[in-house]
């Protein structure tokens, strides 16, 4: 079980590169579109979606991220208040239904990335396919980082 954990980690590696790099885009385009609105008087048409498309995808692929760290929001203090046994089948139950919910999610995610295909985004003319597939591989990197904090769990209690 330990290769698994070691895959999703080098994934993990991967994905926070990624949401450096995006956040540093982010920010030279929002940079950008303040210059060239209040400064040169001529705003660019397209900085404003960019940003937007970029912070949803930086939320989903920081969020799976955040599972992996157990930086999220939880219920520890009701959790650590149980007997050892009921913890342990109360974060696994718990576990199981973030795996259900966040198999639901991707289903979801990928039909209604599927469905808006074809409708273009407004200023880019991009498909809107890009953006709402943030749902989708935001959940799969949540599902993996979930199963790599219950394996590690598991591991644990051995």
């Amino acid at each position: 079980m330990q290769w698994i954990i070691k895959g999703i980690d080098q994934i993990n590696r991967l994905v926070t590169w990624v949401v450096v790099l995006m956040f540093a885009i982010m920010s030279v385009v929002v940079f950008a579109q303040v210059f060239y609105r209040f400064v040169l008087e001529a705003p660019l048409t397209w900085s404003e979606e960019v940003a937007r498309y970029l912070m949803v995808w930086i939320t989903f692929l920081g969020a799976s991220l955040g599972v992996r760290k157990k930086a999220l929001i939880g219920m520890e203090v009701a959790v650590n208040f149980l007997p050892p046994a009921l913890k342990r089948v109360a974060l696994n139950l718990v576990s199981l239904l973030a795996v259900c919910f966040l198999a639901v999610v991707f289903y979801y995610g990928v039909k209604m990335t599927g469905v808006t295909a074809r409708q273009l985004s407004p200023a880019m003319q991009i498909s809107m396919s890009w953006p709402y597939a943030a749902v989708p591989v935001g959940a799969a990197l949540m599902l993996l980082n979930t199963i790599a904090v219950t394996l590690e769990r598991w591991e644990g209690q051995r």
